[in-house]
């Protein structure tokens, strides 16, 4: 099952582990943008709250193709921030 986290035998798994989507905000969005530091384009990525509120990771530009970095910080309001630059 998707986001089980097991432990010791088959079919056990330690249900505090799993994480949970973020309901303290219900209302939040769950999509931002950045603009490719490349081509200019605004480009408008998902925010998985499940991963914590500060991620980084690379995507590559679906206009461009260039590797941007993207860098993802979340307010305790459910307030996404993202931002990019070149890898």
């Amino acid at each position: 099952m998707r986001g089980q986290v097991f432990y010791g035998r088959p079919g056990r798994y330690n249900a505090a582990a799993v994480r949970a989507p973020n309901t303290a905000h219900p209302d939040v969005n769950d999509e931002a943008s950045y603009t490719c530091g490349a081509c200019g384009e605004e480009i408008v990525v998902p925010i998985d709250w499940t991963q914590g509120r500060r991620q980084v990771y690379v995507e590559d530009c679906p206009v461009c193709c260039r590797a941007n970095v993207i860098h993802v910080e979340m307010d305790r309001d459910g307030e996404a921030t993202v931002w990019a630059e070149l890898e």
